[in-house]
């Protein structure tokens, strides 16, 4: 009876530090956030650009644009808590959205397009999105001079893997740098 008791006593001690490791160690993920904020994104995003887009046989087309931070940059990610409340992953459905749940981070962009000496600010804002809680890479997504221009963007201001689409829907080779900060 004495041993039962013993290993009783153990068994909750044991318990009681384990659940204690997890609620109160950082590395198991429950107090994380982002590691990065609006400084890094705008070093990687603001500045001047350049899109070369080759519009068919032969001919290219030539826009340089300016990109600075719109708005604060928001925020959405997991509830980091240990017990999460009933809402925290949106809507009932029959197949779960690959998003349920993911750490992103948006920052609204004002666009403004460089042309013949003028600026001529864009109706509509552009975004660099981030998905996770470390900045290895970004969305770029921007609308300028009739194009939807979309790019991977890095940390160190490197554009990736641009595209544009023409308002008739084509789809544009084309090429993203940016030439000054």
């Amino acid at each position: 009876m004495m041993a039962a008791s013993r290993r009783l006593v153990r068994f909750v001690s044991v318990g009681t530090l384990g659940l204690a490791v997890l609620v109160l160690n950082p590395v198991f993920g429950v107090f994380s956030g982002p590691s990065f904020g609006a400084d890094e994104l705008r070093a990687a995003v603001e500045g001047t650009w350049r899109l070369t887009v080759a519009t068919g046989e032969g001919a290219e087309r030539t826009v340089t644009f300016a990109l600075v931070q719109g708005a604060k940059p928001v925020h959405a990610g997991a509830e980091r808590t240990l017990v999460r409340s009933a809402a925290a992953c949106g809507s009932r459905s029959l197949v779960r959205t690959a998003g349920a749940c993911m750490d992103t981070t948006e920052m609204p962009l004002e666009v403004t397009l460089l042309a013949d000496g003028a600026r001529r600010p864009q109706p509509e804002p552009g975004e660099l999105m981030v998905i996770g809680t470390r900045f290895e890479q970004g969305r770029l997504r921007v609308a300028v001079a009739e194009l939807q221009v979309t790019a991977t963007i890095t940390p160190s201001g490197e554009a990736i893997g641009a595209a544009s689409e023409a308002d008739d829907g084509r789809g544009l080779r084309s090429t993203l740098v940016r030439i000054a900060r």
